[in-house]
Parts: C-alpha cells; sequence; structure tokens
C-alpha cells in the first residue's frame, strides 16, 4: 500500500511540476546537477551526483523538468516511507488493519500535500 501512496503522490506531484527553473537557488543546482559542479555551501554533494544520474535518463526534453522530476520522485518516496511509519506507529494503538492503514494514509497525504513540503517537491530546492 505504502508504493500506492507513493504514486499518488508522485501523479500530484507531477500534474503540479514546475515546467523550467524557479526562484531561490534552482537555477544553481540545476548547473551543478548538469556539470558535477559545486553549489553555494555546504555543496550538497549527495544531491549533485544523484540529481545528475537521474538527470542524465531522457524523461523530458527540458534538463530543468528533469531535475524537478528528481524532486518529485525523491518526495513522493517519502510519502510512502510516512506511510510505513505511520501504520508501524498506530500497530498497537489501533489494532484493526484498515482503519490503521486509512489513518496512516490520511498522516502521509497530509504530510505530502503541506505547503512547504508540496512546494518544494515540485522543483529542485
Amino acid at each position: 500500500m505504502a508504493a500506492f501512496v507513493a504514486l499518488g503522490t508522485l501523479l500530484l506531484y507531477v500534474a503540479t511540476l514546475a515546467p523550467t527553473t524557479q526562484f531561490w537557488d534552482t537555477s544553481e543546482y540545476i548547473a551543478a546537477a548538469k556539470v558535477l559542479g559545486i553549489p553555494h555551501p555546504p555543496g550538497n554533494p549527495l544531491f549533485t551526483l544523484l540529481a545528475h544520474t537521474f538527470g542524465m535518463i531522457p524523461w523530458s526534453a527540458s534538463y530543468a523538468v528533469r531535475i524537478n522530476l528528481f524532486a518529485a520522485v525523491t518526495s513522493a518516496v517519502a510519502a510512502g516511507c510516512w506511510f510505513l511509519i505511520g501504520e508501524r506507529f498506530l500497530r498497537d494503538i489501533v489494532p484493526a488493519t484498515w482503519p490503521r492503514r486509512l489513518a496512516a494514509l490520511a498522516g502521509a497525504m497530509c504530510a505530502a500535500t503541506a505547503f512547504t513540503v508540496w512546494n518544494q517537491s515540485v522543483v529542485n530546492e
């Protein structure tokens, strides 16, 4: 079920994905990922390496969209993880399976659609 949560969240993020670079540091991170450069300190080397690798997959003609899609995918995976954490946390509190899963789903979706999370999940910030 966590995979469905992640997939549903990803569909939501893709529907609202930024078509190009956005405000603040997104342009810098896109450029750093493209050339394996170092953005401003602390540099985020793991992001740069993973985004560079993800950016080589031709999902879109625009490199910026590919990197924004990377942010959407990783955030959607995080939503699936939140579902798993919520479901595990509620096992002792809610013994029935479906109410527990629905509560975990509600928690994961509330977290995934919170303003700041959603805003940062559709750009590469």
